[in-house]
C-alpha cells in the first residue's frame, strides 16, 4: 500500500534546520538546495500506482520538474540536501 501511495506522489522530504551551526565558519551562510529525486511510470496520461515493473520506462523529476537547472558560480560551494522520494528506483 505504501509503494502505491509513494508512486502516486505522496512523498516528500523533512529538513531539520540548524546544520549550518556545525559547519566550519567559512561555510556558514552558503547557498543551500533541497533536492528531491522522484520517478514515476505513466499509463497514458495517468501515473501508474500498482503493478509497477522494474525496468519499465520512467519519468524522472527533480523537485517535481523535468530537466531543472540549479545555478552555481565557478568555485562556489553549496550545500545540497538530496533525497530519493521515489517508490522503486535507486539514484
Amino acid at each position: 500500500m505504501s509503494a502505491a501511495r509513494t508512486a502516486g506522489g505522496m512523498a516528500g522530504l523533512i529538513v531539520v534546520d540548524g546544520l549550518d551551526e556545525y559547519l566550519p565558519a567559512p561555510l556558514r551562510g552558503i547557498t543551500e538546495h533541497v533536492v528531491a529525486l522522484k520517478d514515476f511510470q505513466l499509463v497514458g496520461d495517468q501515473i501508474k500506482t500498482t503493478k509497477l515493473k522494474i525496468g519499465a520506462p520512467t519519468t524522472r523529476t527533480v523537485n517535481g520538474q523535468l530537466n531543472p537547472r540549479i545555478r552555481i558560480r565557478p568555485g562556489e560551494t553549496q550545500l545540497w540536501r538530496l533525497g530519493n522520494i521515489g517508490a522503486n528506483i535507486l539514484y
